[in-house]
């Protein structure tokens, strides 16, 4: 009922379930359920860089990139930051590096911090060209060359140094490049309507990088920016609007139903950008669509969906994640913080952070149905003094469209044992769909429950 994924259809018919701020989890082997829904990871302030919003971090060898407004920085443990240099252009940076070099480039113009000779410098190389994504790999930077098919190399270990006859092309379809990235010992060209795949063939002249026979793909992606490579695979936005994991050289459609029936309804996607967080080994992709106001989490483990939502904006404001220094960490869109991502912090930046869960369209063949009664079980004793822990259940009875007033339990106080919340006698329908949500920043982790009911007659 209230332990389940995101699967909110338009026709709310059909299914009205959403998941937001909440994920499910499988239990260990003699826990008390097979599933809990966990709450997400909250954020609090970590520091603050420069002045504009958070646009791009890395982790080089646990030394702390962060790209703030159009300036580069670096940020110590003790958060100390220093400037290291500033672009001339505004546009949305992408960062990577070789071993050395820390190189961004934002569709115009590529730049480079030299982590041995403490230099900030604009690529002026004639042979770089306007790229907006890079990767590495054998010691080469690898480009897209802009609003073309072909890509370009640096050379070995050198983000400032580029040969005229460093560069390739496509070759399945004469296909636009949106994104390059390296995984599994492979180079993968994404395109608007291919994905291609090319390895290192040790050739001396020129680009050494050949394709991979008959492992490419007719299927292209959306946006380059959603495209993600992990120790799990590649996860991307697909050319059809539809959400594809590639654990292998076959992109895998991971969407349900009604989130690509949500999906392929947008016209435009082409600004969704995609990051992978690593919270405790669990692997998340994470999809936000700015112009659209949301934002995807999918879990692979689970193979389950959820949303995720800051206060009153509809999509998270995460912007980028880095592990670091022990800790998890996001670049914010909306400013210039840092925040950390902790299991025990329960607000998003001092501000209320949502948990939402709407079940599924309850009906049994349109005869009428009592609701009895409905328990819900949290964990103890981990409410913070000084909060009077909630949970806000209320239904609708027209499919979600409009909701009653909530009715408001207790989880508990500071110190209290197990709560089981216990809603009684609600009613008769003959399809329901139940809201719960909890705002108060206290352990929101729904361990299990329990709903009685009877079926009667027409």
């Amino acid at each position: 009922m209230f332990i389940g994924n995101s699967v909110k259809d338009d026709d709310l018919a059909l299914t009205a379930q959403e998941t937001v701020n909440w994920y499910i989890e499988s239990q260990k082997e003699g826990a008390r359920n097979s599933k809990a829904l966990i709450g997400a990871q909250g954020t609090s302030e970590w520091t603050t860089v420069g002045t504009g919003v958070i646009r791009a971090i890395l982790n080089h060898n646990e030394t702390f990139y962060v790209i703030s407004g159009i300036s580069l920085y670096r940020v110590a443990q003790d958060k100390t930051v220093t400037l290291l240099g500033t672009f001339d252009e505004s546009n949305q940076p992408y960062i990577s590096a070789n071993l050395t070099q820390i190189v961004v480039v934002n569709g115009v113009s590529g730049y480079v911090w030299d982590e041995v000779a403490l230099t900030f410098t604009k690529i002026t190389s004639g042979n770089f060209y306007p790229s907006s994504t890079v990767c590495y790999q054998d010691g080469y930077l690898i480009y897209g060359r802009e609003g073309t098919g072909q890509f370009f190399i640096s050379n070995v270990d050198d983000a400032l140094t580029y040969d005229a006859i460093n560069f390739d092309e496509a070759v399945l379809r004469g296909d636009i490049i949106q994104a390059v990235v390296s995984d599994t010992r492979n180079v993968w060209l994404f395109g608007t309507r291919t994905i291609e795949p090319w390895t290192n063939s040790g050739q001396t002249t020129g680009v050494p990088f050949t394709p991979l026979k008959g492992a490419a793909s007719l299927r292209g992606t959306a946006a380059g920016r959603s495209v993600v490579s992990s120790q799990l695979g590649i996860f991307f936005l697909g050319d059809d609007h539809n959400v594809y994991w590639l654990n292998g050289y076959t992109p895998k459609n991971i969407s349900t139903d009604a989130q690509a029936k949500e999906l392929t309804g947008y016209a435009d996607l082409s600004d969704a950008f995609g990051f992978m967080m690593n919270i405790d080994g669990h692997w998340f992709y994470v999809l936000t669509l700015p112009t659209q106001g949301r934002t995807f989490v999918y879990d692979p483990d689970e193979d389950a969906w959820h949303n995720r939502e800051s206060y009153q904006l509809g999509y998270w404001r995460a912007s980028c994640y880095e592990s670091i220094f022990g800790i998890n960490i996001v670049g914010d869109s909306e400013s210039n913080k840092l925040g950390q991502l902790d299991r025990h912090v329960y607000q998003e930046y001092g501000s209320h952070w949502v948990a939402r869960r709407v079940s599924g369209v309850f009906a049994a063949k349109n005869k009428l149905v009592s609701a009895n009664r409905l328990e819900l079980t949290f964990p103890s004793g981990q409410v913070p003094q000084g909060i009077t822990h909630q949970a806000r259940l209320r239904w609708s009875d027209n499919k979600g469209l409009t909701y009653g007033n909530p009715l408001i339990k207790t989880i508990g106080t500071a110190g209290a044992g197990n709560q089981r919340l216990v809603w009684w006698s609600m009613g008769s329908f003959r399809q329901r769909v139940y809201e719960l949500s909890i705002s108060t920043a206290a352990n929101r982790d729904l361990i299990d429950e329990d709903f009685q009911y009877e079926v009667g007659g027409l």
